[in-house]
This record gives C-alpha cells, structure tokens and sequence, in this order.
C-alpha cells in the first residue's frame, strides 16, 4: 500500500522508471505502468537505453509490457539498440517485443538471435523470445 501510494503522488517520470528497476510488487505494476505512460515522451525513450545494460529482469520484463502497451511505434529503436543489448534474457525480451511491434525488415535479424540462442544457450529457453516473434511477424505480415 505505501508502495502504490508513492506511485500513485509520484510526478517526476525519472523517480517513477527508478522504481521500475526496485522490482516494485506486482500488486501494484498496472499503477505504475499507468503512470510511467503518462509521460511516455519522456520515459519511453530511457527506458529503451536502459534495457542496453539492463542486468534485471524484472525491470526487462516491465519494460517490454510499457513499450508494448504505449502504442507507440518503438521498433525501430528497438532493432537498433538489439545488437548492444547484454543480457541474453533482456534480448530475448525485446526479439518477443519486436514480434509484436517491429518492423518487418527486423526478421531476418530475429531470426538469427533465434539460432544464436539455440546454439550459444542449449540448456536455456532464450531462444523462445525470438521464436514467438517470428511466429507473430508470420501472422502480422502474412507470410508463408
């Protein structure tokens, strides 16, 4: 409760995406997402640089809901940032997120994040990020 109250009177965009990387409960994420995408000018671009270093995966995990649930037309940076991106799950987060909201130049991109996971990561499910959006960039863009 003291949590989503501080979210809830919070007006500093900055303080509200430290909180997202405090792993805040997940009681009070729609508050938060809700209130970060009122600023979504000022937040939604750090929050795209964040995920570059971003070792959280709470955090990561977040991020891709905020970017998803803006409807802001983000896949571009997203495919630029893809490649300085360090975390393998944060990476496969966003290969997801570009499934969904990138463009369809970025396929070929995603799929080879498909079989560097497969190979580099064997015993982990990394490779499933970019697998379903290649699913989802199949139905999106109608291909065969």
């Amino acid at each position: 409760e003291k949590e989503a109250k501080q979210i809830k009177e919070e007006t500093n965009p900055e303080k509200l995406i430290h909180i997202m990387e405090q792993e805040p409960d997940p009681f009070n994420h729609r508050i938060l997402k809700d209130k970060i995408l009122q600023f979504s000018d000022f937040t939604l671009p750090r929050i795209i640089e964040r995920l570059r270093n971003n070792r959280n995966d709470a955090f990561a995990e977040l991020a891709v809901e905020v970017i998803y649930e803006s409807n802001v037309d983000c896949g571009v940076q997203l495919l630029e940032i893809l490649d300085s991106i360090e975390d393998p799950y944060t990476s496969s987060l966003v290969c997801l997120l570009l499934g969904l909201v990138g463009p369809k130049d970025g396929i070929q991109h995603i799929w080879n994040y498909y079989h560097f996971f497969k190979n580099e990561y064997p015993h982990k499910t990394y490779d499933q990020g970019p697998l379903l959006a290649l699913y989802e960039m199949k139905e999106r863009f109608s291909l065969k």
